[in-house]
């Protein structure tokens, strides 16, 4: 009788680290998602940064030339020099703020489909992580139940 509960019990132990190391191993793959998700939203922003960077460049050798009589000032794809700064609003809310003149601006969505993606896998995984963590709750109740077992039989020899 106490060789099957030890024996049992080693199984429920393996259960446990298996369990175990499936959960680390699922919140290291999400720990990575979150890094490349912030490198890709970080080339973004850069990106973002040197297209308004070269717009202004472009008004500013746009607005020489209209000084000199020969073009007229415009900008790239005919947005307003006033549309090339934004702000972030709130944190972290996925919405900016474009200046366009008003006072206030407007607000626009602005999560591209793979970070849409990405979050949806984020919450999957930690779903599962969740779920790894309750089989390990129960198992460790298991463990514990057994473990009171076996003292009580070894007390009463």
């Amino acid at each position: 009788m106490v060789q099957m509960l030890v024996e049992y019990n080693m199984k429920i132990d393996k259960e446990v680290q298996e369990s175990a190391f499936n959960a680390h191993h699922l919140h290291e793959e999400l720990n990575e998602e979150e890094k490349s998700k912030k490198r890709a939203e970080e080339k973004a922003e850069e990106e973002v940064e040197e297209e308004a960077e070269e717009g202004i460049e472009e008004v500013e050798v746009s607005e020489k030339k209209e000084e000199k009589g020969k073009v007229k000032a415009s900008t790239p794809q005919g947005l307003s020099r006033t549309m090339a700064k934004e702000e972030k609003v709130g944190n972290n809310t996925g919405y900016t703020r474009s200046t366009t003149g008003h006072p206030g601006g407007t607000l626009s969505p602005e999560i591209p489909v793979s970070t849409s993606k990405a979050l949806e896998a984020t919450k999957l995984h930690f779903c599962i992580l969740e779920d790894h963590m309750e089989n390990i709750e129960g198992v460790l109740e298991e463990v514990k139940g057994n473990t009171m077992e076996i003292l009580k039989i070894l007390q009463q020899k």
